[in-house]
């Protein structure tokens, strides 16, 4: 066995962690914003996990798929501060 397959096993199994914890937090998370901030993260393992599958297999075919899951779910965190943002500021008038 290579260097890079202990890698790849190695960041599977911390990739994997990291889903189920957000998995976890998305179900048992007191508030939205718990729950928003876990669905970014878990688009984060996810293209982290492409990442890892994209290096081993030598093809970057989804390079287009990682940028365009990147910019939505940034832009999907931002708009969801802004609302929350918002919303706090009409809570206090």
């Amino acid at each position: 066995m290579s260097f890079l397959h202990y890698c790849t096993v190695l960041a599977g199994a911390l990739l994997s962690v990291a889903a189920l914890a957000s998995l976890v937090r998305i179900q048992r998370g007191p508030r939205l914003l718990d729950r928003v901030i876990a669905v970014d993260v878990l688009v984060t393992v996810f293209v982290g996990a492409l990442c890892v599958y994209m290096t081993t297999s030598k093809v970057a075919d989804h390079l287009t798929l990682l940028l365009v899951l990147s910019v939505v779910a940034w832009v999907a965190t931002l708009s969801f501060s802004i609302f929350l943002a918002s919303r706090k500021e009409n809570e206090r008038s």
